[in-house]
């Protein structure tokens, strides 16, 4: 039998699931095998997961790909004229804050506050 403990890790909770699974199999407790099955897949699952979270290879986006978002024309000209609509690319996820933003009401935040950069320096 593995010992159980609350301050065991993710590897020893999986083995854990498995070998409880493994055992009720033989004991004809099939639901509680298949049970244990289940969370031992769960957490082996979100173990993948936090292993690319480590390496920096996952990523949580501000929004859904294909999702509306606004944006701001004549930034790159330092001369903000209209707000206007478009859908989130994954190529957009550098923009967000700058020239991209995620509601209608942040876009027009940063319209006003660039329309004031502009008529203070102009």
């Amino acid at each position: 039998m593995i010992e159980k403990g609350v301050n065991m890790n993710i590897d020893e909770a999986i083995e854990n699931f498995r070998y409880d699974a493994e055992n009720n199999r033989i004991d004809l407790d099939l639901e509680f095998a298949k049970e244990n099955e289940q969370i031992a897949n769960w957490l082996t699952k979100l173990k993948e997961y936090e292993d690319l979270e480590e390496q920096g290879r996952i990523i949580k986006l501000p929004c859904r790909i294909g999702d509306t978002v606004y944006y701001i024309l004549g930034i790159p000209n330092e001369t903000p004229c209209a707000i206007d609509k478009c859908t989130f690319e994954l190529s957009d996820i550098n923009k967000i804050g700058k020239t991209l933003f995620i509601t209608k009401n942040e876009a027009e935040a940063k319209f006003k506050e660039l329309r004031g950069v502009r008529i203070e320096n102009g």
